[in-house]
């Protein structure tokens, strides 16, 4: 594409509009999402160009020919912040900012954007509201930090500090003003799909059975919602309502919460029109408020050898075995015919399609909860899939790759039985030749363009380029670039699991690492050590670097003391966890199991009310020894190192225990995947298969909408089972 000015850019724009006159005239109507769809992907290109302003006044042409969303206005706000336009860059800010009052994104990027241009104090207090949104975000309590540190606001404050100016206001509590807000209407999106690179467009991207989430903040009076493609009803389903935390003064604010299980196997792959409407009787539809547009992926579902591991993976194939004919629904004639003020946003459904849509979404849901729980083998490999074949990206110049070499004969050793494939130029491939690293060689033409002092592509060669790769049915794609467009190929190889430096969250594993000199800020480690951390990054992800650690300093005398003898065999029930959310409740029900099957219990609770739930006759007679009281650190480590076999939650303890090489089965919940926080040393991970894994869910567990049903879906008869199985291998 020729480059894109401000002058082409407004002439391309008025020759688009000139055609769609034209077509008019001729009774042909092109639709404005379609005009806004080519203004979107010229702006894209701009962007990718370096082309901001240009690209800033493209975007702004979308807003013009559709809704304003969240992410289009904070990506005109950047454009114009790029190209220098700080008055209209801060216009879009605020005006997403009037969208999503309490958005950690939009606040965080107003933090940056006044920095940016010196107002300090009005950056700090989008950086402290920001902390204010999500305390748990370090990235923000860093920006401000690194802020408050900087020369530039040391002179703007000009010595105003009379503390030590490595002291952080940070992390001083806060007031219940500055903690509490005045919230305003606005619909919120926390899942919209995996932000994915494809073959249909980059964005949010829907696999198979997947996962919506979000939650309205009103002072109305909302009860259901509804989810359509294209305006195909996808999902119908009830609002929740959850408690509206930190609210400062307006009593009728509330929080309405949805978590949508929706299955779009059977709808072909391609770009979409999202949009969700919550309703409620006396609702009009007002956007940002009540209803969102948003574009959205379907793509088909990823290799089942790559994301087999994943609990957020629910096999279609099963639940669809599962799901029976829904049942005829009844509806009141009354509500038969689509409230008009719906149809002008195209989200009018007669009551039968909903209520079909409706039936069709809870017997979905209770389809996935009917599944059986999965089990996992504690693991030291978490990666994805098999790696049979790598695309190896040194697509630049010959002292790239000689720098690399470190770094390839690292990546060698870590895949000795791959087959490695180069994808090198010309600049560096007989170099490349003599490595002996490479299984084959592939030259690509990617030339630095003078002008625009970056390497070039056409879309032609791109596609010759994807038909090129294809055959090799690459397993995993790594850029081994630390800077430089080389990341925009990754996405040609097919490859589903990718590497990269700071790809800016399109890769699967997204490096970033730099050493500052002290005195100057500049760069100073080695290029190839640097290179290098790519290699053991993989190295790690393959084979993790934890190994079991005993102590020498305590023995089973440690157990006596409380009512465990010397040669006791016994289980330890671990019920406690610092967030209540993902405490499994059947714990009780779980010791008298193991009491039926003659094992002693070691029962740890935080509280005596498990007590009454266990029978007395057996914590009088020693078989179960319960435990809600602190002990010296020592002789709890000695109970868990000489257990039989340690059940718990996500906690502390239970990674204690397989420190220590005990058995240990963990009940673990989806707010975190199980490859990042179960044990990986000794015994299994329990858990359910949910398209919502990974929610990250903390302070606001009722965002769940599903009532935790990642840890409370999971059986005792299914954790019996599995203990069993650990208790009698050797």
């Amino acid at each position: 594409m020729p480059e894109i000015t401000i002058p082409k850019m407004n002439r391309l724009a008025k020759n688009i509009l000139h055609s769609v006159k034209k077509k008019a005239d001729a009774g042909i109507t092109p639709s404005s999402h379609k005009i806004a769809n080519t203004f979107r992907i010229l702006a894209d290109e701009a962007r990718d160009s370096g082309k901001y302003l240009a690209a800033a006044e493209l975007y702004r042409q979308v807003l013009e020919l559709r809704p304003p969303t969240v992410d289009l206005l904070l990506i005109c706000g950047h454009m114009y912040k790029e190209g220098r336009d700080f008055p209209t860059a801060e216009k879009y800010y605020k005006r997403a900012l009037e969208i999503s009052p309490h958005n950690k994104e939009i606040l965080m990027q107003l933090g940056h954007f006044y920095k940016t241009t010196g107002n300090y104090k009005e950056a700090e207090k989008y950086y402290q509201d920001t902390i204010v949104a999500d305390p748990d975000w370090a990235h923000a309590r860093e920006e401000l930090d690194n802020m408050r540190r900087s020369d530039e606001y040391r002179r703007f404050y000009k010595g105003g500090r009379t503390h030590d100016g490595r002291v952080s206001q940070i992390l001083v509590r806060k007031t219940r003003d500055e903690l509490y807000h005045d919230h305003t209407n606005a619909f919120v999106i926390t899942r919209g799909g995996n932000h994915q690179i494809t073959r249909w467009g980059s964005g949010q991207t829907l696999r198979g059975i997947d996962s919506l989430r979000g939650y309205l903040v009103t002072d109305q009076t909302y009860t259901t919602l509804e989810i359509s493609l294209d305006g195909r009803l996808i999902f119908a389903g009830d609002l929740q309502l959850a408690p509206l935390r930190r609210e400062k003064s307006n009593p009728n604010m509330r929080k309405y919460v949805y978590n949508a299980w929706v299955d779009v196997s059977d709808i072909p792959c391609g770009a979409y029109d999202m949009l969700l409407v919550a309703k409620g009787p006396y609702a009009e539809p007002r956007q940002g408020e009540n209803w969102r547009r948003e574009r959205v992926i379907v793509a088909e579902p990823l290799p089942e050898d790559v994301v087999e591991k994943s609990a957020a993976y629910v096999p279609a194939k099963a639940v669809h075995a599962l799901l029976e004919k829904p049942d005829v629904i009844e509806t009141d004639s009354v509500n038969d015919a689509p409230r008009p003020e719906y149809v002008a946003i195209g989200m009018a459904f007669d009551a039968a399609t909903v209520a079909r849509v409706r039936a069709e979404s809870l017997k979905l849901i209770d389809a996935i909860n009917a599944m059986p729980s999965v089990v996992f083998k504690a693991d030291k490999s978490t990666f994805p899939g098999p790696i049979r074949n790598v695309a190896v990206l040194r697509t630049d110049q010959l002292g790239d790759l000689a720098s690399s070499v470190p770094a390839l004969q690292r990546l060698r050793e870590i895949l000795p039985d791959a087959n490695l494939v180069g994808l090198v130029t010309s600049a560096n491939k007989d170099l490349a030749k003599t490595l002996n690293i490479f299984n084959e060689l592939v030259v690509i033409e990617f030339p630095d363009d003078p002008v625009q002092q970056d390497r070039v592509m056409s879309k032609a060669k791109q596609a010759e380029l994807i038909n090129r790769l294809k055959p090799y049915n690459f397993d995993v794609a790594i850029d081994f670039a630390i800077s430089g467009l080389s990341r925009k190929l990754l996405p040609l190889t097919g490859a589903p699991t990718t590497l990269g430096f700071d790809t800016g969250g399109n890769t699967t594993l997204d490096l970033s690492a730099a050493a500052h000199d002290p005195k100057a800020g500049y760069h100073i480690m080695r290029h190839s050590s640097q290179v290098q951390l790519l290699s053991e990054a993989l190295g790690f992800w393959l084979n993790g670097p934890a190994t079991v650690v005993k102590r020498n300093d305590i023995s089973r005398a440690n157990l006596v003391p409380y009512g465990i003898g010397e040669d006791e065999d016994y289980v330890v029930l671990h019920s406690g966890s610092r967030l209540a959310m993902i405490r499994w409740p059947e714990y009780p029900a779980l010791c008298q199991k193991m009491l039926e099957a003659g094992k002693k219990v070691v029962y740890f609770a935080d509280d005596d009310k498990d007590r009454e739930k266990l029978p007395k006759d057996k914590i009088e007679d020693g078989s179960i020894i319960y435990m809600a009281r602190k002990m010296p650190f020592q002789d709890f480590d000695a109970i868990l190192s000489y257990s039989s076999l340690f059940i718990g939650n996500d906690s502390g303890p239970k990674h204690l225990a397989s420190l220590r090489g005990a058995k240990v089965l963990s009940i673990h919940p989806g707010r975190s995947d199980w490859r990042e926080w179960g044990q990986e040393l000794t015994g299994a991970i329990i858990t359910r298969r949910l398209p919502c894994t990974g929610c990250s869910l903390h302070a606001d567990p009722e965002e769940c909408a599903h009532d935790i049903a990642c840890v409370r879906k999971i059986t005792v008869e299914e954790v019996f089972q599995e203990a069993t199985a650990l208790l009698q291998e050797k």
